[in-house]
């Protein structure tokens, strides 16, 4: 198996050729994670204090920003460092999105971008609320309040952890591999199901086929504790100061072991995409392999 494209970038605002461009977007779009071993994120004096500190997350599983409403969750308000933690997510938006202008110039990283996070709890170990939230096992992206519609999920991560210590990955089989195993199993939507959870603010927008499919397979994937086990896969440790990026709607991934990393999700949309009919959205319209009608 050979889930990487590794890339010799250093700089958060690279020059980059264009064949290397398409080069990586195809990688991105084909299913590989582009890993950028010499790429580190800085950290401000500051700073450091961060990760030399134990922080109660509570229920949450990490540090988001919603840089649009200048709002940080899933930390208390009164932590008396929530404007160093601010300040250190909002820099590391402003590198991503430099970052994927050059790499991923069609792609319009800067008006596509959602929520940055900071991840400094250990997650081998961690007790998740249920096998739907637990990110050791196995799975694609999909959001249960938060449809995407015709947008795909790409993220870009970087290991700051100041303790030599890697964020270990595990990659699946291909999505078309996936789907195989599990579209077939996929229940109807019901009749007004989309209109009836989006009235009822229960997601943000209406669920599209393609997200309620996404969804249950997400869903399927972490229950089927014999798929866990027994499916083909490939283990990865990213270390301190390395960076990569993965279309993590493509990409059965999951997070093994690590603390303190940093995470910009971006929303690109499918017309953006090089070569749209490797996306998620068109595998699974272009399978034929539905139950139903």
């Amino acid at each position: 198996m050979n889930h990487l494209l590794e890339l010799n970038i250093d700089v958060w605002k690279p020059n980059v050729e264009n064949n290397l461009a398409k080069k990586a977007m195809l990688a991105l779009e084909e299913g590989k994670v582009i890993y950028l071993p010499k790429l580190s994120f800085l950290l401000e004096n500051e700073e450091n204090i961060l990760l030399n500190r134990s922080f109660d997350l509570k229920r949450a599983k990490n540090i988001s920003f919603d840089h649009k409403k200048n709002r940080l969750g899933g930390l208390d308000k009164k932590d008396q460092h929530i404007i160093t933690i601010m300040k250190m997510m909002k820099r590391y938006h402003d590198r991503t999105i430099a970052l994927l202008e050059k790499l991923c110039p069609t792609y319009e990283s800067s008006h596509s971008f959602g929520r940055t996070s900071f991840r400094p709890i250990e997650i081998m170990g961690r007790k998740p609320a249920s096998y739907r939230k637990d990110d050791t096992r196995l799975h694609v992206d999909a959001f249960p309040a938060t449809p995407v519609n015709d947008l795909r999920i790409l993220r870009v991560f970087t290991n700051i952890n100041l303790f030599q210590e890697s964020r270990v990955w595990r990659l699946g089989e291909s999505f078309q591999e996936v789907i195989q195993q599990f579209l077939p199993k996929v229940r109807r939507m019901l009749p007004f199901e989309a209109s009836f959870l989006s009235v009822m603010g229960l997601t943000r927008k209406k669920r599209d086929l393609y997200d309620h499919c996404m969804l249950q397979i997400h869903n399927r994937m972490k229950k089927d504790m014999q798929y866990q086990q027994n499916v083909k896969d490939e283990t990865i440790a990213f270390p301190p100061g390395s960076t990569w990026i993965v279309f993590t709607d493509l990409v059965s991934h999951a997070a093994l072991r690590g603390r303190y990393v940093l995470e910009q999700t971006f929303y690109p949309h499918l017309e953006k995409m090089q070569h749209p009919h490797l996306s998620p959205q068109r595998l699974i319209q272009n399978s034929h392999i539905l139950p139903w009608p």
